[in-house]
This record gives structure tokens, C-alpha cells and sequence, in this order.
């Protein structure tokens, strides 16, 4: 009997500290290659502190911006690798979650000297191949899947006698790869227009939007990605839209939801939200026990056409011509949508 107690009481007392043990706050880090004034960074870090929020997960975060698009030479990388390595050695992190390519890299290139045995989730990560991951084994996350081709397609059924495809990327490593990205979709034999580069004329900011005005007739511009000219001078995203769309009237498509209210007219565009939700519950899982190896790398595709209704309503285009199953922003409501409370009201 004596042994029964003796062993109910170490029973009691493991149960205890495993409960404890099990429910302790923990560690999270978050890399962003970019600023928090960066769009597509603020929508991934709503979707990753979301899906904590939902899930009600305490934990305890630090949250750091590498602002690439201010800094880009390893200098700075070495730099910011010793100040880590100084600033988080008291802190053992449970899981790292990290933004855009740039991030991955940085974290990949120091893993063994700040981050060994910390498993990692990505995301916002563009042209992944399993390279990018140098053999690491502790890392899981989400890629998106760019969908240009159709994107495109779109934008030439809504716009008659288009000829030229202009496309504005920057010359950072983030803009290289979306020029890569589009070189493959060999959109000129697809759809039998002229594609043109805006990095090959190799344009400060202020000059870019007057060529652009130049081929404004019978084109169309597909906005990438744009944040550094060529005289390192730092844009945000937002910035080089409305400096397009204040001096010419071409039509500007996109590949990001979070460009929608810059003034594009749309596009199939990618969540970069849904993103940061799905990083956020991937590392959801592994705090809670589940092995890395047992959570796949993810995939998100845009899974519907996006427009904005005061573009659409600019270029005269109906939505009767839109893509089935397009999404309008910006709509605004009809008489009866506006009223229909009230009507109720009345007569019920």
C-alpha cells in the first residue's frame, strides 16, 4: 500500500511538471527580409500574429526586419550576424519563422553559428527549388506559385490591340528573380507581344514613369516588384505606383493582393496574408510536438481574379468581361444595398 502512495504521488508530481513543462511560454523568432513599412511584410506578419491569436498560443516573440532594400552589402550581413549572435544568447528559441528570400539566405548562411537545432518555417518565398535549403532537414514553410501567364491572359482579353508588355522590376535579387520567373513564361511566343524590360534601360525612379508614358498606347504594364533604383535610391512599392499612374495612363496589372488599393487594376493575385496564416500555423505545430518532418512544404496559388472597381470603371471595362468568379474591391454599394436595412425595416 505504502508503495502504491509513494508511487501515485511521483505519478502526481510528473503529471504536474510535464503540465507545466508543456504549457510554458515559448520562444518565437520572426526574420523579415524587409521593413515593417513594406506591404507584403505587414501582411505576412498580420497572417503569422493571426493564426497565434485564433489559436490562442502564448508566446513569447522577437521580431527582427533585415530592411534589405536599404542595405545590400554582405558587410551588413556580417554585422547583423554578430549582433545576434550578442543579442539573443541568453534566448533559446522554440521556432523561427521567416519572411521573403532574402531572410532564408541570411538564416541558411549563419543557421550553424546562431540558429543550430532551432527548427525553421519560411514563407513569402519566391522561385523555390530545394538548393535554396542547402540540405537543412529542420525547415518547413510555404512558397507561393506566381500565376503570370494567366494574369496576363486576362489583362489582353480586357484591353484590345495590345502590343507591348512592359514589365517594371528593380535590379535587387528579389527583382532578378521575377525577370527569371517571366523569361521562362516565354510570354512573347505565348501571346505574340513585345516584352520589355524597364531594368534594361537602367532608369533612376524619376525618369522611369515618363518611359513609361512613351509606350503607354496600345501596352500594358505588369508591376513585379520595385524598391531600389538604379542610384540605390529606396521606393516603397505604393510610392512607384502612384508616380506611374500620376504621369501616364497605362493600365497596371500585378501578382500581389496587397497592390490591389495602390490603384492596379488587378490581376490573378497571390495572399501574401494567407501566407503568414499558414507559416504561423505550421510553426503552431511544431511548438505543440509535431515532428518537422511530418509538415510538407506548401504551396499557395492565387485562387481567384482580383480587380478594383474604380480601374475597371477608369478603362471603361464592364465586369460582365471579367473572369468567372472575379473578385471586385472597392465596389461600391447599389441603391438597394445602401437602403435595404431600412426597406426591411418599413415593411417588416
Amino acid at each position: 500500500m505504502k508503495k502504491l502512495k509513494v508511487l501515485l504521488i511521483y505519478f502526481m508530481i510528473f503529471v504536474t511538471v510535464f503540465a507545466a513543462k508543456t504549457n510554458e511560454t515559448k520562444n518565437v523568432l520572426i526574420i523579415n527580409s524587409y521593413g515593417y513599412d513594406f506591404s507584403l511584410t505587414e501582411k505576412i506578419m498580420k497572417g503569422i500574429l493571426d493564426s497565434f491569436e485564433e489559436k490562442d498560443i502564448d508566446a513569447n516573440f522577437e521580431v527582427e526586419f533585415l530592411d534589405t532594400r536599404k542595405m545590400l552589402d554582405q558587410t551588413y550581413y556580417s554585422k547583423l550576424a554578430e549582433m545576434y549572435k550578442d543579442k539573443f544568447k541568453y534566448i533559446k528559441f522554440d521556432v523561427i519563422i521567416c519572411s521573403d528570400n532574402e531572410a532564408l539566405f541570411f538564416i541558411e548562411k549563419n543557421r550553424l553559428e546562431l540558429f543550430e537545432g532551432v527548427p525553421v518555417v519560411f514563407c513569402g518565398i519566391n522561385g523555390y527549388e530545394k538548393s535554396l535549403l542547402h540540405g537543412d532537414r529542420n525547415i518547413t514553410g510555404i512558397t507561393e506559385e506566381l500565376e503570370i501567364s494567366e494574369t496576363v491572359e486576362s489583362a489582353l482579353k480586357l484591353h484590345k490591340d495590345i502590343k507591348n508588355l512592359l514589365i517594371l522590376n528593380d535590379k535587387t535579387e528579389s527583382g532578378k528573380m521575377f525577370k527569371r520567373l517571366i523569361e521562362k513564361e516565354e510570354l512573347d511566343k505565348k501571346f505574340g507581344i513585345k516584352v520589355i524590360f524597364m531594368d534594361d534601360f537602367d532608369l533612376n525612379i524619376e525618369k522611369i514613369p515618363s518611359k513609361i508614358k512613351e509606350f503607354q498606347e496600345n501596352s500594358i504594364l505588369l508591376f513585379t516588384f520595385f524598391t531600389t533604383d538604379k542610384d540605390k535610391k529606396k521606393v516603397s512599392n505604393e510610392q512607384a505606383i502612384k508616380r506611374i499612374k500620376a504621369e501616364s495612363n497605362i493600365p497596371i496589372y500585378g501578382l500581389y493582393e496587397a497592390f490591389l488599393d495602390y490603384g492596379i487594376v488587378g490581376g490573378k493575385l497571390v495572399s501574401r496574408y494567407k501566407q503568414g496564416k499558414e507559416a504561423g500555423l505550421a510553426a503552431i505545430k511544431i511548438l505543440k510536438g509535431e515532428k518537422i518532418e511530418n509538415i510538407p512544404i506548401m504551396v499557395v496559388k492565387p485562387e481567384e481574379f482580383m480587380f478594383n472597381y474604380e480601374e475597371l470603371h477608369k478603362f471603361k471595362i464592364s465586369k460582365k468581361n471579367l473572369p468567372s468568379g472575379s473578385v471586385v474591391s472597392n465596389n461600391p454599394l447599389s441603391i438597394y444595398e445602401k437602403i435595404k436595412d431600412i426597406i426591411w425595416y418599413v415593411l417588416f
